[in-house]
């Protein structure tokens, strides 16, 4: 199913381009069909597609190599109480007691059940 979304769309061509507002245009296949602004018309075929209006950056064409996939499907999970004063101090024995319960584990089986590709 096509679709439109919309927000702040950072471009990686050559004149670096910042459309805001912008509209990115994805079509039937999955793949970027156009990136356009609002007061270009829309490509064919994209009448009925749904739109979603992003609020945020997109970067068509970003692949981030280093989130954690399975953790977009967790919640937020929020160390009440506990502070980091450096990112290698939440590894270490001050680790809050609920993050293995509701964090590495239930992310461990998403990545385990989840179809190779």
């Amino acid at each position: 199913m096509a679709l439109v979304l919309h927000g702040t769309v950072v471009t990686f061509d050559d004149d670096h381009r910042i459309l805001d507002p912008g509209a990115v245009y994805i079509g039937d296949d999955g793949r970027l069909a156009a990136l356009r602004t609002p007061t270009q018309r829309p490509p064919a075929g994209f009448s009925d597609a749904p739109h979603v209006d992003t609020e945020a950056l997109i970067l068509p064409g970003l692949i981030d190599l280093h989130n954690h996939i399975a953790y977009n499907t967790l919640p937020l999970w929020e160390a009440v109480g506990v502070p980091y004063l450096h990112h290698d101090r939440w590894v270490d024995e001050r680790r809050p007691p609920d993050y293995s319960t509701t964090v590495t584990w239930p992310a461990r089986v998403l990545g385990q059940a989840a179809p190779e590709l």
